[in-house]
């Protein structure tokens, strides 16, 4: 199970090396829930199988996702959305192509709090649009909740990643501390440091389910 921001694209890029492993299940463009797998193949048979994912703490993970959506220009509704005060133009395909670089001064003083006073704006583009990156706030319970499956600490991705390819006999001759990471946040205006505990307690509010989750499976988490 690939739940978003959760080492996925990392994820795929080794497993693509695996013959054994089937290239649908590691579709990032997807990240299938096991019930809209179940839709999307209804004839794909999943019975008797053990499930993996990974888990990570929520707040790291929303700060994560917070980076991500600001330095993609395909997702629209951060554009049309978060900054509709500072950015009434919308973003060409030029710019699109090119990237980022003519508003990035733009994106600096963006708060979490501002966020979550468009929460539910965003939530309503979110939920009405054709793209499937939009899924990347989507609570980490929605994928991991299901029978059979062996929750994998993101805080020990590299070990966790050479234990799973263990059970696909593969050889993965590489240091354990040197699993290529791709598509991690780098560079962040926003942290844990930076945030206030309004911020924290507005996260924390908004993963509720996580939280009682992970409870459940006696995973706690230190903020």
């Amino acid at each position: 199970m690939l739940p978003p921001k959760n080492g996925c694209i990392t994820l795929e890029s080794i497993f693509n090396k695996v013959q054994e492993v089937d290239l649908i299940a590691i579709d990032i463009k997807q990240h299938y829930t096991l019930e809209s797998f179940a839709i999307k193949y209804p004839d794909y048979d999943l019975t008797g199988f053990s499930f993996y994912g990974f888990y990570r703490n929520p707040i790291d993970r929303f700060l994560s996702a917070y980076e991500h959506a600001k330095w993609h220009p395909e997702l629209a509704y951060i554009q049309n959305v978060l900054y509709k005060e500072v950015s009434s133009e919308p973003m060409t395909l030029i710019q699109k192509l090119r990237g980022l670089e003519p508003i990035k001064p733009l994106l600096k003083p963006l708060t979490v709090a501002q966020y979550f006073d468009r929460l539910a704006e965003i939530e309503d583009v979110r939920n009405n649009s054709y793209n499937g990156r939009l899924n990347t706030f989507t609570t980490q319970k929605s994928y991991l909740d299901i029978p059979n499956i062996t929750l994998l600490d993101f805080n020990n991705f590299d070990q966790e990643v050479i234990n799973l390819l263990t059970n696909f006999k593969y050889e993965f001759t590489i240091n354990v501390d040197s699993v290529p990471k791709q598509n991690a946040a780098e560079g962040r205006v926003v942290t844990k440091d930076t945030l206030t505990q309004i911020e924290v307690d507005l996260i924390k509010n908004k993963y509720s389910e996580d939280y009682e989750f992970f409870a459940s499976k006696n995973i706690t988490f230190i903020d």
